[in-house]
């Protein structure tokens, strides 16, 4: 063979594992993009649930434990999830109050809440679907529910997201 050929079939094998390794990054890695952010969005350790508590404590703590203003927690929840939302999704998410929607959990069981079996769906209209089982010392404990866009700006995060916890 020649080193022409050589050359040219090299180059031909080369471009098709690029092409193909593209084809590949396009959904699966949304949907493990969105794997990442449920699973740390709806995960909760015994430390966060602490700071979380001392975040809203020095905001001043309505009668229903929320906090008055949100400086310290605003502070607390982009050191936390900035990696995987976007400054306007955490901003949402504490107006809502989905922060740490499984410390409920984490307080009554007195130990960290992992995500398992996140499963996902993708609608038409670019939001994903997602359930998740979440477990305490091994032990399920409830499931996670809800919906996530991933952000169109910001690489790997999501600009929208929502959770609703049922407890077993």
């Amino acid at each position: 063979m020649s080193k022409r050929l050589k050359s040219l079939l090299f180059f031909l094998i080369l471009s098709c594992v690029f092409v193909l390794s593209m084809g590949c990054t396009g959904a699966g890695s949304d949907k493990k993009d969105v794997e990442n952010i449920v699973s740390k969005a709806v995960s909760c350790t015994k430390e966060q649930v602490e700071k979380f508590n001392d975040s809203v404590k020095a905001d001043g703590e309505s009668k229903d434990g929320i906090a008055v203003e949100d400086k310290n927690l605003l502070i607390f929840l982009n050191d936390e999830y900035r990696d995987v939302l976007t400054e306007n999704c955490v901003d949402n998410m504490a107006k809502n109050r989905y922060f740490l929607a499984c410390k409920p959990l984490a307080e009554e069981s007195g130990s960290d809440i992992d995500v398992k079996e996140i499963k996902i769906t993708k609608s038409d209209g670019g939001l994903y679907y997602y359930t998740a089982k979440l477990t305490s010392g091994g032990n399920n404990v409830g499931t996670a529910e809800g919906t996530v866009r991933l952000s169109d700006t910001e690489k790997h995060k999501a600009d929208l997201f929502t959770v609703k916890i049922k407890k077993e």
